[in-house]
């Protein structure tokens, strides 16, 4: 899929009848899959809820505080 979303959006943009034709697929962002050795990580002293913070906090958003206005909130993301 990845590497023909370019390929078929260029052709149906020629197609008549299609306008701004265009795709939620994300694949210019790197995939990395881990595979976590868990006896391992017990021998460290770690545990995988503690891996699996450090990677959210590592590459994702996260909600820091929420900051309240008069007739509104908004979150704030770090």
């Amino acid at each position: 899929m990845y590497r023909w979303t370019d390929v078929l959006l260029a052709r149906l943009r020629k197609l008549p009848g299609f306008e701004d034709v265009n795709s939620k697929l994300n694949n210019k962002s790197p995939v990395l899959a881990l595979e976590v050795d868990r006896d391992k990580l017990a021998t460290l002293g770690l545990t995988f809820g503690q891996v699996e913070d450090a990677l959210q906090s590592a590459f994702s958003a996260r909600q820091i505080s929420t900051i309240y206005g008069a007739s509104n909130q908004r979150r704030r993301m770090w």
